[in-house]
């Protein structure tokens, strides 16, 4: 595993934070089954939570959870969100 650091911005999105900046510590080992934890992407046009989650092996509600969110309507097109991968 490998330490993040998340910096957050109020921005005009709906939940009213963005992602600034991501720094990280790779000093340390990396995981043993090389996937990765938390992925940060960014949502496409039209895309629904749903399809962020089954792209990721995420969950929707984890997703929410990550991100602040009280409702799915609350991703806008073009934010960068955090994904949990199931455990």
């Amino acid at each position: 595993a490998v330490p993040v650091r998340f910096a957050l911005e109020r921005g005009s999105i709906p939940c009213g934070r963005a992602i600034c900046a991501i720094s990280y510590d790779d000093s340390g080992s990396p995981s043993q089954d090389g996937a990765p934890s938390l992925t940060v992407t960014r949502a496409r046009p039209g895309e629904k939570l749903w399809s962020v989650a089954k792209r990721h092996g995420s969950s929707v509600r984890l997703i929410m959870d990550a991100n602040s969110m009280e409702r799915e309507s609350d991703m806008a097109p073009g934010a960068l969100l955090l994904v949990p991968r199931f455990q």
